[in-house]
């Protein structure tokens, strides 16, 4: 795996940027491949808050035959497909890169897992040219303009995670929202996917697995387009002062 500049990943979004950006989203076991990749998007160069896209490419080749089964319906447009990694990423990559936007994620585990793909080095090259860690600007904001609230680390892990940000700046997950079980609702998918061979033979409990796995991406995906577009603009707001 050749060596990668992930200096840039850092920077702290303009509300431009962040009004304009691609917010994106794996979902896979713990240490293995992507399976979904979701993205979420205000469409055209405008990026008019009228015409957001969601996407779900679901990367998995065994898992094919069921893009469609199931939508997420919202306040956008809902696309799915069955695509390869490469394919995915080559879309978003060049889109971002001809309309000089940004490619935001939580962390940089999407950075991580596009670099260990082994894609062509030009195309990791231009996703990492656009692609930014809206966390860094989620801290940036905390720090300026809450420095009343300290996040500590608990029993799942880091302090910064995407849900207590959530609940600083206002965004409402729905009620049936959970971490920590949507390896296990792939995993469950993939199961019984091997053992019926299609979707109208997987068993209720199955088919709303995949629905959770869904239904949760979309929901990381829109809460990260809020909490990184509530920060970046608040950050100018308080540069202004």
């Amino acid at each position: 795996m050749e060596d990668h500049d992930f200096s840039r990943a850092s920077e702290i979004l303009s509300f431009e940027e962040a009004r304009r950006a691609y917010y994106v989203d794996f979902e896979g076991p713990s240490g293995g491949e992507p399976v979904l990749f979701g993205w979420l998007y205000a469409e055209g160069r405008d990026a008019s808050p009228d015409r957001l896209v969601m996407r779900h490419d679901i990367l998995d080749p065994d898992l094919a035959s069921i893009a469609g089964e199931v939508e997420v319906s919202a306040d956008w447009e809902y696309r799915q497909d069955s695509r390869s990694l490469a394919t995915s990423i080559n879309d978003l990559a060049r889109r971002a890169n001809a309309q000089d936007r940004r490619i935001v994620a939580w962390s940089r585990h999407e950075m991580t897992k596009v670099v260990e793909s082994e894609l062509e080095p030009d195309l990791i090259e231009m996703f990492s040219e656009s692609f930014r860690d809206g966390k860094a600007t989620a801290k940036r904001w905390l720090a300026q303009c809450r420095p009343d609230v300290v996040l500590t680390r608990d029993e799942s892990g880091g302090a910064h995670k995407l849900t207590k940000y959530m609940d600083l700046t206002g965004y409402e997950a729905p009620e049936d929202y959970e971490v920590g079980r949507t390896a296990l609702n792939i995993r469950r998918v993939r199961t019984g996917m091997e053992k019926r061979g299609s979707w109208d033979d997987l068993v209720e409990s199955q088919q709303g697995a995949w629905g959770d796995v869904l239904e949760h991406n979309a929901v990381d995906v829109q809460a990260l387009m809020h909490i990184v577009r509530h920060a970046a603009f608040e950050l100018e707001n308080s540069a202004r002062r």
